[in-house]
């Protein structure tokens, strides 16, 4: 996924799809790259799909972000 707006999603932070936790981060960091917020979690499949919208419970407080498609990042050939 990658964070819409401010805010860092941490291992073990909640997923929210209609006010039910539905999965867990399993890793989030800021890409100097990107200059994004960007990390991976266990969702349901329904939810996979890149494109889909996702709500990350990042202390309490909700953080909006999107599906994308693995890797991040490609290197150029």
């Amino acid at each position: 996924f990658e964070v819409q707006g401010r805010g860092i999603a941490r291992q073990g932070h909640g997923v929210v799809s209609q006010g039910e936790t539905v999965g867990a981060v399993t890793s989030g960091t800021w890409s100097p790259t990107f200059e994004k917020a960007l990390g991976m979690a266990y969702v349901p499949q329904e939810l996979a799909s890149p494109g889909t919208s996702l709500t990350l419970d990042v202390r309490g407080k909700p953080l909006s972000a999107v599906v994308v498609e693995l890797p991040f990042y490609r290197r150029p050939r």
